[in-house]
C-alpha cells in the first residue's frame, strides 16, 4: 500500500509540473530579448525581417515608395545651392523608422523626419546640394537606412555645374 501511495504522489507531481510547463509555453507573447555584441542601428533592432535560419519575412515590414528616384536639376552655375524634396510613402503595414540618410560627400546634405512614419502616410527628405567648387556632370546618390527590406533605399540628384 505505501508503494501505491508513493507512485500516486509521484504521478500527481509529474503531471502538475508538466501542466505548469505547458501553461508557461502558452504565455509566449512574441517578445524576444536582443543582445548585441557590437553596436547596431535602430533599424537593426526595430524589426529584423531576415535571419539566417528563418525564411525572409517581407510582408510585415515598412516599405518606401519614392515619388521619384532621380531628380535632374539641369545645368547650374558653380556656387548655386540646389534644393529638392524627395517625397515618399510608407506602403508597408508597419511604422517606418528612418535611422540615417547618407550621402557621398559634404556638398549634399539631407534633412528628414526622425519620428516613425505610419503605414500609408507620406513624408519627404529635404536635400541640398552645394555646387561650390564643383564642375561638370554631377551624380549625387543619397541612401536611406531604415527598418525596411532591403534596409537601404537609394535616390539621387543629377545635373551639371558650369564654372563661374
Amino acid at each position: 500500500m505505501p508503494f501505491i501511495k508513493a507512485l500516486l504522489l509521484f504521478s500527481i507531481i509529474t503531471t502538475s509540473f508538466a501542466c505548469k510547463q505547458r501553461e508557461s509555453e502558452k504565455k509566449d507573447n512574441g517578445l524576444q530579448e536582443v543582445r548585441l555584441d557590437e553596436k547596431a542601428s535602430n533599424a537593426d533592432i526595430v524589426r529584423l525581417p531576415v535571419s539566417a535560419d528563418k525564411p525572409t519575412d517581407t510582408v510585415n515590414v515598412p516599405k518606401i515608395q519614392l515619388e521619384e528616384a532621380v531628380f535632374d536639376f539641369g545645368e547650374v552655375t558653380e556656387g548655386v545651392v540646389v534644393k529638392h524634396n524627395f517625397k515618399f510613402k510608407n506602403v508597408g503595414n508597419q511604422p517606418l523608422v528612418i535611422t540615417d540618410v547618407q550621402t557621398t560627400c559634404g556638398c549634399t546634405v539631407p534633412d528628414w523626419n526622425r519620428n516613425p512614419i505610419q503605414p500609408n502616410a507620406t513624408d519627404e527628405i529635404k536635400v541640398q546640394f552645394n555646387s561650390e567648387g564643383k564642375e561638370g556632370k554631377m551624380d549625387k546618390p543619397v541612401t536611406i537606412i531604415a527598418n525596411t527590406y532591403p534596409v537601404k533605399t537609394e535616390f539621387k540628384l543629377i545635373g551639371s555645374v558650369k564654372k563661374k
